[in-house]
């Protein structure tokens, strides 16, 4: 059932004509989507309803719930495999890197992080918006929230691939509308931010707070699949994904029909009087009530005739169940999910060589998700949240060298990690203790720094140690000795001083 609309008001106190009419155009935009937005998410959490082709199923069992996770599993799967860890920065500057953990810190980054991944493989994208927090309320100074489709919508401008405007929806009143009037929005103009709430007794909107920045729109699109003319992504749960989902729920619910079919058998009666099938009013009795019922009981005809009472042969589950399992597979090539994943087993265990292979074609999805999409887009919220931050030119361009951290999909083994780490050391062995091996052997970001932390306080020890037996530092103290300085050789007697020699 679709939505009414939203009468916007025209009068918003405060706001500027121009603003005005990026506000309403951006509301009617928010209104149009949210009703496949508010679809999706049902499929995403098994509330969508069953889609009766009204042949096979009994009206009994109809109103029977019927719960295919198999959209959930489409978008879990791939969000468990993508890891954003947290951001280095190419220069190696302390000050930058202790800015950037302070940010993620105060914000909870990293478990919004797989929030806001969710947000964007159900919807199709995801907002992140960079704001100045209260903190006097107990805000962090600089705060990152994101929004999915269904409470923010944007603007964008083709030729700076970028938001011109954006729209965040803070609270709804649902009680009107059927959608919902919204109560309190955040409106995002270059420089400028606008909160607007909505006064009951007045019936209009006015500007309750204005905040002015030098970071342009500070609004960042997460999408999934852009493309040019679809630049805010696409669904995960395509129209595909939801015509499998409702397939195997009509299956599934055939399936509890065929199992009672099983425990009620159909049975026939020949020569049988029609008042064997009334109920003591006369009235006929419904065939799923002779069907499914524990006992029978006819009386002879008027010739003093038994009627001839059979029982058919039960019917065999099996169709169902190889429907479903075609089902699956559409559903698993739609998704690049391993079939086995939802729920389909084999009769022979796959090796490890075949589970791979079939996670390929996951992994790949994921990879050029994150260094396409996800790697970019978290980069510049970051550098925008810097900018803010500092509110200066100097640390934008100290920002340029974020860099975003990404955990592997493929979950490897300890010990292939610690081969293929052995055997890039030995054809570089620089790269026995620098960062990006180390993160290539799988070690979290924190750990790096523990390990680094602790290989300097051991070299530290060790300085002081050769310094209080009184000798110069070796490689064995964790130091390199410092070369002396060269001290100038005389030349032979018989040779002049050079010019210049003291």
């Amino acid at each position: 059932m679709k939505t009414r609309p939203i009468n916007l008001p025209t009068v918003v106190a405060g706001l500027p004509d121009d603003a005005k009419d990026t506000l309403v155009q951006l509301v009617r935009e928010w209104q149009q989507r949210r009703f496949r937005n508010q679809l999706r998410r049902k499929y995403y959490e098994g509330k969508n309803g069953l889609k009766d082709l009204g042949i096979s199923i009994p009206p009994q069992l109809k109103t029977f719930e019927v719960v295919v996770g198999w959209p959930a599993k489409a978008v879990n799967a791939m969000v468990r495999r993508t890891k954003l860890l947290g951001f280095t920065n190419t220069e190696g500057s302390a000050e930058l890197q202790a800015q950037v953990d302070e940010i993620i810190e105060s914000n909870n980054l990293l478990s919004q992080y797989g929030s806001a991944h969710t947000s964007a493989l159900q919807h199709g994208c995801v907002f992140a918006f960079v704001h100045l927090g209260r903190p006097e309320l107990g805000e962090p100074e600089v705060m990152v929230t994101f929004r999915d489709a269904e409470w923010a919508t944007a603007e964008w401008n083709a030729r700076t691939q970028s938001c011109s405007a954006a729209l965040s929806v803070l609270d709804i009143d649902e009680t009107t509308f059927g959608l919902g009037r919204p109560t309190s929005l955040a409106l995002y103009v270059p420089g400028i931010v606008y909160i607007i709430d909505y006064v009951p007794n007045l019936g209009i909107y006015q500007v309750s707070d204005v905040q002015t920045h030098g970071a342009g729109v500070p609004v960042e699109v997460l999408p999934y699949q852009p493309l040019l003319g679809r630049p805010f992504g696409r669904s995960r749960i395509t129209r595909a994904v939801m015509y499998l989902t409702d397939a195997a729920a009509r299956t599934a619910l055939r399936t509890e029909v065929g199992a009672e079919f099983y425990n009620a058998p159909q049975r026939y009666a020949l020569g049988a009087e029609e008042d064997a099938f009334e109920d003591k009013n006369g009235k006929p009795i419904p065939s799923w009530t002779v069907t499914l019922g524990r006992l029978l009981t006819l009386s002879r005809d008027e010739d003093g005739n038994i009627p001839t009472v059979g029982q058919f042969a039960q019917q065999s589950m099996e169709p169902n169940l190889a429907q479903q399992r075609q089902n699956a597979s559409s559903f698993a090539a739609e998704t690049d999910l391993p079939v086995s994943s939802l729920g389909i087993v084999q009769d022979n265990p796959s090796s490890a060589e075949a589970i791979k292979a079939a996670n390929d074609d996951l992994g790949l999805e994921i990879e050029n998700w994150e260094s396409a999409v996800l790697g970019p887009a978290h980069q510049r919220i970051m550098r925008r949240a810097v900018l803010m931050a500092s509110d200066s030119p100097a640390a934008l361009v100290a920002a340029r060298t974020l860099r975003a951290d990404w955990g592997s999909w493929a979950t490897p083994t300890e010990v292939s990690q610690a081969q293929a780490s052995q055997a890039r050391v030995t054809a570089i062995p620089a790269l026995a203790q620098t960062t990006v091996e180390l993160r290539k052997m799988g070690y979290k970001p924190d750990e790096i720094k523990e390990m680094q932390s602790d290989w300097r306080r051991a070299q530290g020890g060790g300085l002081l140690a050769s310094l209080a037996a009184g000798r110069l530092p070796t490689e064995a103290d964790g130091e390199t000795a410092p070369t002396p300085p060269a001290v100038p050789t005389p030349p032979p007697a018989s040779e002049p001083a050079p010019a210049g020699a003291g």
